[in-house]
């Protein structure tokens, strides 16, 4: 069992395969220089995520206690856009900074006129069975996230996703960075976001 606490010790991390190909948001095929490295485990009953999130220079990272649902995107961030598709369309965006702070938010799917789709944001969306554990370390961060399945319609096959940074350093200066191509609309571009292969816990 994986016990979200932010350490990623256990091995079954070891054989999950990492995503940490995030070049730079509009900058052709620069690569970021927060180096970020996200992988995925499931279980009979929880998604896992677990992540290391390196801080340039050897820095300390940038991060605020904050309530849940709070201005994560002020501080060093990792961002988590989720497309299971037991939620029929609808997606969830989840945010966590370096302490362990956290947003979550679901976005309903609406037709519009014309053909067109149009999201509904829900951020008053809160599971109770989140977890999210983040411990900082010499030159990085790392986090562990946890949710029923449940709350993500259930199934495991044909999913889709995007995991971006939202760097800030002390100094100030922003590096955003995602998974997906740097000319994507934006990181909810979700035409772009690729399938995902979970490895099981």
């Amino acid at each position: 069992a994986i016990a979200v606490d932010g350490r990623l010790d256990e091995p079954a991390w070891k054989t999950a395969y990492p995503t940490e190909s995030f070049l730079v948001y509009r900058e052709g095929r620069k690569i970021a220089s927060a180096h970020t490295r996200v992988r995925l485990l499931y279980d009979r009953e929880r998604l896992y995520l677990g992540a290391n999130c390196w801080v340039p220079d050897g820095a300390e990272p940038v991060a605020q206690q904050r309530a849940r649902d709070g201005e994560i995107l002020q501080d060093d961030a990792l961002e988590i856009f989720l497309v299971p598709p037991g939620l029929n369309g609808s997606y969830v965006h989840l945010m966590v900074n370096a302490l362990g702070c956290w947003h979550d938010t679901r976005l309903d799917k609406v037709a519009g006129g014309a053909g067109l789709t149009s999201y509904d944001r829900h951020p008053e969306w809160d599971p109770v069975s989140i977890e999210v554990a983040a411990v900082p370390r010499p030159g990085r961060w790392d986090v562990e996230l946890s949710l029923a399945l449940a709350d993500l319609g259930g199934a495991t096959a044909g999913w889709r996703a995007n995991f971006a940074r939202e760097f800030l350093s002390a100094q100030g200066t922003r590096e955003l960075s995602s998974i997906l191509p740097s000319d994507c609309e934006d990181f909810h571009d979700l035409k772009r976001f690729p399938a995902v292969v979970f490895s099981p816990e």
